[in-house]
């Protein structure tokens, strides 16, 4: 019994010896024929160095596979080896000890059909009935892989346009693995765990990285330590919208990630050590930017999203901008630009609501509108030296800035022959001629028919956003260009401001005034300083304001204030303190001016010759009256009026200030001269005020009087002494008689002939009488009063009398 037995124990282990030995040695030969056919029936044709299979190590070993198709070479590898362990399969685990794939080529291609992976199609869209539920069979198994080891490895993975581009060549992609270490995965249902270590290239983007993940039951955690990331916008470009797909950027990233999934909530939480963006040209539609670097410091970025709420981001950081430039599209203007740019520190919360805090702001060689090409020479719009920003908070609702200072600034404000502010560069120079050449009648209807509803009255309101900024300052050495070619001759002044302080500018509180003082000067000796609160809020002007301007020159402004005076301005200066107030648009206030050597030139006014003509004394004129030994002239001004009024216009304002000024002086002077003769002498201003008149009252009569009686003596006595004073004066006396007077018709249609002879005879003899009156003494000379054809009045109300003109 005993060698029966001992001879079956034999023959098994003789059997089992041989079974083992032919799947060591018929095995490569069986899997090599099975893997041909396998291949061969999808047109792949199947090769390799050597296969082994190892029972006795369980390891497998293959090299120098190939699969090729007529397209070329789908999948290759150098060397393959698999060792695993048996025994613990008895346990329910499975232990693969290690895993080496070195030299794989693999080729990924998305087909119409669906996906080839090394030359073998796996068709997509085919829909399957869902496999029954099947009962558990008993306990999970568990399994570990100690090492899985992939070197000098690429895919190469082809994939089809996206709808709408049919025509588009297929997105390519590259993944070069130089090294990929997964060490100690192990896992036992939904219980997994594991560390990799990787160093790749995708599209010619540097990466290396190290990972450790952890995955449970609606939980994953991953560890993400990104040592180097080195990537181009170019690399990835068939991802990017058509319109950036010709911009460029380089990224330089060293961070670490952690991404905690939790029963359907994400964080992501980053910790940059270093995040570069440099070599930066990104072509908008409108615009282009262009930046050496941007360095951001992100400590940490945190990103949650719950299931049903909206994603929540906070970070912490700083941001540093080194020479960049925002173009416009057509590359002829840099429309922003700066040497420096740093934000330190900032803080930035987005969850219910919108935070940003940044301490400070600063920047170096600021630019704002400014020509790009060398060959246009157009100056900038605005250049600061240094730029200061502090404490800046910002809300959904609410904007706040401490501190605004601005140091070395030149401004150029330059204005063509329509007005047009030609140092303001556009976004796009072809974009107004296009949007009005696409505006047509037919595309204005199928807008109007495709508006949108107006929204309901009982929409609710949105609340308004409010900016808050304390206080705006310009020092140093600041320059203010202004030019305009819109008055002849062009205007060019230069304003050199020596110091500029703005106080709260608040659109939350309208009854707060903005506070604006400024010292500056147009020249050497020029000075202008002011101390100005404005309401700029309130709902109509309000300002209060206290100015004083010395030395200004007055011809380089004549353009502005020729036509307000009526006069070209050949010489002179100008001081002026002012000290008005604007209570809604109704101003009141005080100006006390100072016209220094002002000589006007020719007369402006198309209807001068007839108003002199008139006797009308002009502005010139007028000015004249008023100067000292030395040429000047001191006025003092009430200031009243309506900013509403048509007639109010800022731009004439200082203008309109000296010109009723000068009349209103020259007005008491005459009347200061002609005080002795004040019961025949009058001074009227008319012409809009732009002109004054000495008039000479009118001497009344009796009905049918015609010599000099004793009412009109005492006006015939006052007469002939101004005449014996004012030795060049020539005037002209005309008199006018009534028909009431001889009781005949008041209507001049209804009188005879004989009447109208004998009423012109009656103003004939009171105008000779009342010269032969004047000249009586002989001292005057008769050619100085000059009689007028006698006149029949045709006022049914109107007297007789004699008016004089000088």
């Amino acid at each position: 019994m005993q060698r029966i037995i001992r001879r079956t124990l034999i023959a098994l282990l003789s059997i089992l010896c041989l079974l083992i030995l032919g799947i060591w040695g018929l095995g490569p030969y069986v899997a090599k024929d099975a893997l041909t056919k396998y291949f061969a029936e999808h047109n792949a044709e199947f090769s390799a160095e050597s296969l082994s299979i190892n029972p006795f190590t369980s390891e497998i070993n293959g090299r120098g596979v190939k699969v090729t198709t007529p397209r070329g070479l789908e999948l290759k590898f150098e060397a393959l080896q698999v060792s695993a362990q048996l025994t613990p399969l008895f346990e329910n685990t499975v232990v693969v000890d290690k895993i080496a794939l070195d030299g794989l080529h693999l080729n990924i291609a998305q087909e119409q059909e669906g996906w080839r992976v090394a030359g073998v199609l796996f068709p997509t869209g085919a829909e399957e009935s869902p496999a029954p539920a099947q009962e558990s069979a008993g306990e999970d198994w568990t399994i570990s892989l100690p090492s899985i080891q992939l070197r000098n490895c690429t895919l190469n993975i082809s994939r089809l346009p996206p709808a709408g581009a049919a025509d588009q060549a297929p997105l390519q992609d590259e993944i070069r693995l130089f090294s990929l270490n997964l060490k100690n995965i192990k896992g036992k249902g939904a219980e997994w765990n594991g560390f990799a270590d990787v160093m790749t290239q995708v599209n010619g983007a540097d990466i290396v990285l190290a990972t450790e993940f952890r995955v449970g039951p609606d939980k994953f955690v991953q560890w993400l330590d990104i040592s180097s990331l080195k990537a181009r916008m170019q690399q990835f470009a068939h991802y990017l919208p058509a319109d950036l797909r010709d911009s460029n950027a380089s990224l330089d990233l060293n961070a670490e990630i952690v991404v905690d999934w939790r029963n359907g909530a994400l964080t992501l939480t980053t910790t940059t050590k270093k995040l570069d963006i440099s070599q930066v040209d990104v072509k908008l539609k409108d615009m282009t930017i262009e930046s050496d670097i941007t360095s951001i410091d992100l400590n940490p970025l945190q990103i949650s999203i719950a299931p049903e709420g909206e994603p929540e981001i906070a970070f912490n950081g700083k941001i540093h901008s080194g020479k960049t430039r925002v173009n416009d599209s057509a590359g002829r203007y840099i429309l922003a630009g700066w040497d420096k740019l740093d934000l330190t520190p900032v803080s930035f919360s987005m969850d219910e609501a919108l935070n940003v805090k940044v301490d400070q702001i600063s920047s170096q060689n600021l630019v704002l509108s400014r020509s790009a090409l060398d060959n246009e020479k157009l100056p900038p719009l605005l250049q600061a030296g240094t730029l200061f920003v502090s404490n800046v908070e910002a809300s959904d609702k609410r904007a706040f800035i401490e501190m605004v200072e601005l140091s070395d600034i030149r401004s150029n404000v330059h204005l063509d022959k329509e007005r047009n502010l030609i140092t303001l560069a556009p976004l796009s120079a072809n974009a107004p001629a296009e949007e009005e050449a696409s505006q047509t009648p037919q595309t204005e209807a199928q807008a109007t028919a495709e508006a949108p509803p107006a929204p309901a009255d009982d929409a609710p309101e949105s609340s308004p956003f409010n900016l808050v900024i304390n206080q705006i300052s310009v020092k140093g050495d600041s320059l203010l260009s202004f030019t305009d070619e819109g008055v002849k001759p062009p205007f060019q002044q230069d304003i050199r401001i020596n110091s500029l302080v703005a106080e709260s500018l608040t659109t939350e509180n309208p009854e707060q005034a903005f506070h604006i003082t400024m010292e500056a000067q147009t020249d050497q000796y020029s000075k202008i300083q002011s101390d100005t609160r404005i309401w700029p809020f309130a709902p109509k002007l309000s300002l209060d304001t206290r100015t004083n301007i010395a030395e200004i020159n007055l011809p380089p402004v004549s353009p502005y204030l020729s036509d307000a005076l009526g006069y070209d301005i050949n010489n002179g200066q100008f001081d002026m303190n002012l000290a008005m107030t604007i209570d809604e648009g109704r101003i009141s206030g005080d100006t006390k001016i100072m016209l220094r050597g002002m000589d006007l030139g020719a007369d402006k006014n198309p209807d001068a010759s007839t108003v002199q003509q008139g006797g009308a004394i002009p502005l010139n004129v007028a000015l004249g009256m008023l100067k000292d030994g030395n040429g000047n002239v001191e006025l003092a001004m009430p200031l009243s009026g309506d900013v509403d009024s048509p007639s109010f216009g800022w731009s004439g304002f200082v203008a309109l200030l000296a010109q009723k000024a000068i009349f209103e002086a020259a007005s008491g002077y005459l009347i200061k001269t002609f005080v002795p003769y004040a019961n025949v002498v009058t001074v009227v201003k008319f012409a809009g005020e732009q002109a004054l008149k000495v008039r000479i009252e009118p001497l009344p009569y009796q009905a049918g009087q015609s010599d000099v009686g004793p009412e009109q003596q005492a006006f015939v006595n006052e007469f002939r002494q101004l005449l014996l004073d004012k030795e060049d004066m020539q005037v002209k006396t005309c008199a006018i008689v009534a028909p009431a007077e001889l009781n005949y018709p008041s209507d001049t249609k209804a009188l005879t002939v004989e009447q109208l002879k004998t009423l012109k005879q009656l103003a004939e003899d009171r105008g000779q009488k009342f010269k032969a009156k004047v000249l009586e003494g002989g001292k005057i000379a008769s050619s100085r009063i000059l009689l007028c054809n006698p006149e029949v009045e045709k006022d049914s109300d109107g007297k007789g009398r004699i008016e004089f003109e000088i």
